[in-house]
């Protein structure tokens, strides 16, 4: 019985009004759904960009200016992934309040009031887990 309790996604949220709202809290499953769609079209955009820029190094074999061309292009792919990892996230949830993954899914950020987080937006949650995600390669 406490198991099951602990595995209920329903949230009955009370106005001060007295009015219940009834609400289902996205699952694990869900939310990872959401996540890999997110990072589908982030690292899609990042594997487009790094065709571009292999095309216009081959450009560079005529000139023989190799060298540069892949320095450029190793810099804009860098920034592309710091903006995928970073802005991506924190732009999308500052202008619909989710990202596209989350509303495929149907998936929203809310307080428990039952209104939309405005801590989301501003990208608190993803500096909040970046940290743990760079951790091994400050160390090494």
């Amino acid at each position: 019985m406490i198991l099951a309790r602990m595995l209920d996604t329903d949230v009955a949220i009370e106005t001060p009004e007295h009015i219940v709202f009834p609400y289902r809290v996205a699952g694990p499953a869900r939310r990872a759904l959401g996540h890999v769609l997110d990072l589908l079209v982030c690292y899609g955009a990042i594997a487009l960009l790094g065709l571009i820029v292999l095309l216009a190094g081959l450009r560079g074999i005529d000139t023989g200016d190799i060298g540069t061309v892949a320095k450029a292009g190793v810099g804009i792919i860098l920034v592309a992934l710091f903006a995928a990892q970073w802005i991506y996230f924190v732009v999308c949830e500052a202008i619909w309040g989710r990202s596209p993954g989350k509303m495929a899914v149907g998936v929203r950020v809310v307080t428990t009031l039952g209104r939309a987080d405005w801590v989301a937006g501003c990208g608190a949650p993803q500096l909040a887990e970046r940290p743990l995600t760079f951790s091994p390669s400050v160390t090494s």
